[in-house]
């Protein structure tokens, strides 16, 4: 069965990107990027897919305003709700990287298997959430709690 994997970059306060959507404030790290860097199908919404577009590993993008999907290695799903059937497949774990709105609905779902989190040593203050409202209380385990030479820090979270 397949595990969902939510990889994200976040400040020290929280927040997955800038009020204006900028990401400007990231702090690089090769090391980092070499760390968070999951194998496995990619998951994400239709605004990161067109970012990415085309996406080097296969990826699903769930979006009611695609017409069709772009590629062959792209698959399209019409709803948040179709991630759970494609769970139940056999196939490669579900990457989601960026795609905030992806990701609020799968936590709303309780989707969420592991939660990689790379933090990056900046206070931005204010800015857009990568979960937003969480319905339920979700019970994380960290299994990784990594420092690198930049300031940035490795938190991998599994679901209980």
């Amino acid at each position: 069965m397949r595990n969902v994997i939510v990889v994200a970059r976040v400040s020290a306060d929280g927040f997955f990107a800038a009020s204006d959507g900028g990401l400007d404030w990231i702090v690089e790290d090769a090391e980092l990027d070499e760390a968070i860097g999951r194998g496995g199908a990619l998951l994400l919404g239709r605004r990161t897919f067109e970012l990415l577009a085309p996406p080097s590993p296969p990826a699903f993008v769930v979006s009611r305003a695609l017409v069709a999907p772009p590629s062959r290695e792209t698959r399209l799903l019409r709803s948040i709700e179709a991630v759970d059937e494609l769970l139940r497949e056999a196939g490669e774990d579900l990457v989601v990287r960026g795609s905030a709105s992806v990701v609020r609905r799968l936590a709303q779902l309780q989707l969420i298997d592991e939660l990689a989190l790379a933090v990056s040593p900046v206070l931005l203050g204010s800015g857009r959430t990568l979960l937003g409202d969480v319905a339920h209380p979700t019970p994380l385990l960290l299994v990784e709690a990594r420092p690198f030479s930049t300031g940035c820090v490795l938190l991998r979270y599994v679901r209980r």
